[in-house]
């Protein structure tokens, strides 16, 4: 998984794929694989799970990365 698939998740056009990626970063976390990727990113650009998931909805998942990474 990616942050790239992360934001398809989040931002899709149908509600329970939105939902199953929402409930897997804030409550399913370590359990999903979704929340895995996103901790393992949490832990490798060494940033807050809200830095990736708001950055996410405002700018390209690109751009976190460089931020982060740069």
């Amino acid at each position: 998984m990616s942050l790239k698939f992360l934001q398809t998740c989040l931002f899709h056009n149908t509600t329970l794929i939105r939902f199953v990626a929402q409930f897997s970063l804030t409550e399913g976390r370590n359990s999903s694989p979704c929340g895995r990727n996103a901790l393992f990113c949490v832990r490798r650009y060494q940033c807050a799970l809200s830095d990736i998931v708001f950055s996410i909805s405002n700018i390209s998942v690109d751009a976190v990365v460089d931020r982060y990474v740069f």
